[in-house]
């Protein structure tokens, strides 16, 4: 038999923020499962879960959207030692759930760099058509039942981080490695010391909550302390610093320290040559990056100040310390953000469409502003991490979480994906002289309301 000429091509992943990953699948023909043509994508299918280094993957994940994913799973070869098999699974079912649950991490190819701390079933009863068209039952528990689930999840247009409990429950993977720094109990009870590729029984201690609708209900409000998140501030060592830059490694998000509220700043240190040379650094951090803004937790600091472009375009850099948001607008408006601490991800957020601010500048000196537009978003967002609070946090809905690859290639999205008006948002940045972004270009001085 020839194979197709298409067979050997290596299929694209699709990831999170392309509307096809949101939306139910469609039943494969049961007919059709034996004929050549289906049978040649659930070869593609295996090899792209190989050559991904997936234990999962389910077709909507490469622009297929049909009812059907391949997973491997542990078992006894015919010598008696332990291997893994090939399972295709087409039109599955899951027939009942165990009131016993789970918690695990959880990662996919669609959501590359980041992983999520998750509850599931622990035991589920399931029944589907198999690669040769027969129809199959299986109990499956633990981690065979979580990756079974994980992957069925995809045929909904569900992503593990659309059932996250607590949006600080969502880290960066090189902060996951790293979790033997953690302090017991972070992002969760269990959490720390539970192995990727395992299973934790859900029980009382753990404190499980009921899932909240969306992850901006599931955030405490600003300013909350975070009682877990008590890992003491050290200096930063010498091999954490950007090679040949002198800067500090940023921190990313997972990190237990960048999601606690941070100190004031003695206003009698800012004249110090220390606190000038932290901000030095962190201008150096702005530039190196290509940032709009960079606040002192970032760089390990935690203590209340940012630096931020000046939005009016003057090519000045704004520092703010011990800022305050004295007042607000009642009217929101939505922008795409990005963050340093958290790369590769993109998000559609709403915040006060004009604030009036004040604090302190890099000389000690009180200053207040009022901000419209994206200039008052990239001043909240700045903020926002002075409170330990990250931008996924402030998400209406977690399908308005993107990829930045997938961001770059909206215009191929319906005209309401994710959200009406998204698609057709710029993506803003501040321009050094010569040219500004005005954001959206609206002046909503006159809509700022009382104190806050």
């Amino acid at each position: 038999m020839t194979a197709s000429p298409h067979e050997d091509e290596l299929l694209s992943l699709v990831t999170m923020g392309n509307p096809r990953l949101a939306a139910p699948s469609r039943p494969v023909e049961v007919d059709s499962i034996v004929t050549e043509a289906f049978q040649e994508r659930l070869r593609r299918l295996a090899r792209a879960m190989t050559d991904y280094e997936g234990i999962g993957i389910a077709a909507p994940q490469v622009g297929w959207c049909e009812r059907f994913f391949t997973l491997l799973v542990e078992g006894t070869g015919e010598d008696g030692e332990p291997r893994l098999f090939l399972q295709h699974w087409i039109n599955p079912e899951i027939v009942s759930v165990s009131q016993e649950q789970c918690w695990a991490w959880e990662g996919c190819l669609s959501v590359p760099g980041l992983r999520g701390w998750i509850r599931r079933p622990f035991a589920i009863a399931v029944r589907g058509y198999d690669s040769r068209g027969k129809l199959v039952s299986r109990e499956l528990a633990g981690w065979p039942g979580r990756v079974f689930q994980h992957e069925f999840d995809h045929l909904d247009g569900l992503l593990f981080p659309y059932r996250v409990r607590d949006p600080r429950h969502l880290v960066m993977l090189e902060q996951l490695e790293r979790r033997d720094e953690w302090p017991q109990g972070w992002p969760a009870p269990g959490a720390r010391n539970t192995p990727q590729g395992e299973v934790l029984l859900d029980s009382p201690e753990l404190g499980a909550a009921e899932n909240s609708t969306t992850m901006k209900e599931a955030f405490p409000p600003p300013g909350a302390a975070t009682p877990d998140a008590t890992a003491p501030e050290a200096p930063i060592p010498e091999e954490e610093l950007a090679g040949g830059e002198g800067f500090p490694a940023l921190v990313t998000m997972g990190d237990p320290r960048l999601s606690r509220p941070s100190e004031p700043v003695e206003p009698g240190r800012i004249a110090t040559q220390d606190f000038q040379e932290r901000l030095g650094i962190l201008r150096g951090m702005l530039d190196a990056h290509g940032a709009n803004g960079v606040a002192a937790p970032q760089a390990g600091w935690f203590e209340r100040h940012f630096v931020m472009r000046d939005p009016g375009g003057s090519g000045k850099l704004l520092h703010w310390i011990n800022p305050e948001i004295v007042a607000v607008s009642g009217e929101q408006v939505w922008y795409w953000e990005g963050c340093l601490s958290l790369p590769g991800l993109k998000a559609y957020v709403g915040r006060s469409a004009a604030i009036a601010v004040r604090g302190l500048d890099e000389r000690g000196e009180p200053i207040s502003r009022e901000f419209t537009g994206w200039e008052a978003h990239l001043f909240q967002h700045e903020f926002d991490h002075l409170d330990g609070v990250l931008f996924p946090y402030r998400v209406a809905d977690p399908r308005h979480i993107v990829t930045a690859e997938e961001l770059e290639q909206r215009e191929g999205w319906p005209e309401d994906w994710p959200a009406p008006g998204a698609r057709d948002t710029p993506i803003r940045t501040i321009r050094t002289p010569g040219g500004r972004d005005r954001g959206d270009g609206g002046d909503h001085r006159d809509r700022i309301q009382g104190e806050r």
